[in-house]
């Protein structure tokens, strides 16, 4: 076991249980973070199972002062973290004009703010120690307009543009980071955003563990972009091709 240590927001299940895990086989403690306890510390036990320490910071993340107290605690543990997976997220389905306006507001919190104030804060300290690798879990929504999800589209393609940006400000640090793109993923994704109905999420999707497993792979080789599935790959190539009104309408198709 080394003694590095991981942390991994969404770690209560989905993705970034799978990251942690992850991180767990190849000897690497981990911070786990998420709201729910329970199945944090499930997630814990699974993981020191396989030897390694782990530690629980319970919080909800579109709360604009969590973050802060994330990076907080993990100073007060004196875990100097050499991987960060910005994970936590959500989506919510149907027109933007009869969203909730607070579930708008927390979801670009966490998906938007949370995120940058994470890789702000922790990025800090990998660039001082001239090493250190950030995955930001976008998704193959990034590279689309995405009417029926338009805010939660719009929130990836932020991270995108961010993660690529930030890659190449710390390119000569040490430091990488990765934009990790996944498509529809077997995960309580679209239960929450309450779009299962939708031909998105139709068929077999790959698991959540394939997923990790190809973002683990894509950050140590410290890829800047990294898009799971050929089929996926193959649909974000043809997404710059197309005019963006072309776009939104196929995606509009898709979703409704």
């Amino acid at each position: 076991m080394t003694t590095s240590w991981a942390v991994v927001t969404g770690a209560s299940g989905g993705i970034g249980a799978a990251f942690a895990q992850q991180f767990a086989a190849n000897g690497i403690n981990v911070v786990l973070v998420a709201r729910n306890r329970k199945q944090l510390n499930t997630v814990a036990q699974n993981l020191q199972e396989q030897g390694v320490k782990t530690e629980i910071f319970v919080a909800d993340l579109s709360d604009p002062g969590q973050p802060q107290k994330l990076h907080q605690f993990v100073q007060s543990k004196k875990i100097t973290p050499l991987y960060l997976v910005n994970n936590a997220g959500f989506g919510d389905y149907g027109l933007l004009t009869k969203a909730d306006p607070q579930k708008l507001q927390n979801m670009l919190q966490l998906n938007v703010a949370a995120l940058t104030s994470l890789a702000h804060y922790f990025g800090k300290e990998m660039q001082k120690r001239n090493n250190g690798y950030i995955v930001n879990v976008a998704s193959t929504a990034a590279f689309f307009p995405g009417p029926y999800m338009a805010t939660y589209y719009a929130s990836k393609s932020y991270v995108l543009s961010l993660s690529v940006a930030l890659n190449e400000e710390l390119r000569s640090s040490g430091v990488s980071v990765t934009a990790l793109c996944p498509g529809p993923t077997e995960s309580n994704f679209a239960v929450a955003a309450a779009a299962e109905r939708t031909n998105i999420f139709a068929g077999k999707l790959p698991s959540s563990e394939s997923v990790a497993a190809f973002g683990y792979r894509a950050m140590l080789a410290r890829r800047p972009v990294a898009v799971h599935g050929w089929r996926n790959r193959l649909v974000t190539a043809l997404a710059g091709l197309l005019p963006r009104p072309q776009a939104a309408k196929i995606v509009r198709r898709i979703q409704a």
